[in-house]
């Protein structure tokens, strides 16, 4: 990690839980972790050698017939950047952030080869009082049009509408998109997602 010339090394190490529960209609998987970033040698804007980090999340699916189901994925989560995996950062946090997001859908199967996905998702992220300038909330409405191929390839045909809300120093902003993909299985537990657009 390098900010402004001052560079350390850490590692990222947590414990977690996973209950799930598969039935042939509908699926729940409910997790937690906890863990907690060690630097080596504490960047200078934060002193500190140690800090937390926590997720709580639930994800649920509901088949209601062969053509309905409806999917729901919900998480919080408060932990320190670096934790780049997220997509929020733009800049080094000095402190824990805590960050949220709810994402539900409806799937229908409209013939044997055409479905959709239509959904709205909800997420925010709160910086707290080392950054709060940089809080924002996105609200986004999704549409995804599917078509199969084959038993194993589809194609995939996603718009998307997002607003972003923001305190102050991220700006508002108001984005459209457009992505062309395709998902191919490879074997039940193997599949290749690509997306353009």
């Amino acid at each position: 990690v390098a900010n402004s010339g001052d560079e350390t090394t850490y590692v990222d190490a947590y414990v977690g839980a996973s209950l799930v529960s598969i039935t042939p209609q509908t699926t729940w998987d409910v997790f937690g972790r906890v863990g907690g970033h060690y630097y080596f040698d504490a960047p200078k804007a934060t002193g500190d050698d140690l800090t937390g980090n926590g997720r709580l999340g639930i994800s649920w699916a509901h088949r209601v017939s062969e053509r309905l189901r409806f999917t729901s994925s919900n998480y919080v989560a408060y932990e320190l950047e670096p934790n780049y995996n997220e997509g929020f950062a733009s800049d080094r946090q000095l402190e824990e952030y805590l960050n949220y997001q709810s994402d539900n859908a409806v799937g229908y199967r409209w013939s044997e080869r055409f479905a959709t996905y239509t959904g709205i998702k909800y997420r925010g992220i709160d910086y707290g009082s080392s950054a709060s300038n940089n809080d924002r909330t996105t609200l986004t409405l999704y549409n995804q049009f599917r078509y199969s191929a084959s038993a194993q390839t589809v194609w995939t045909f996603d718009y998307r509408y997002s607003e972003t809300d923001s305190s102050g120093a991220a700006g508002d902003s108001t984005n459209n998109y457009l992505l062309l993909g395709v998902e191919h299985r490879f074997s039940p537990n193997s599949v290749l997602a690509l997306k353009a657009g």
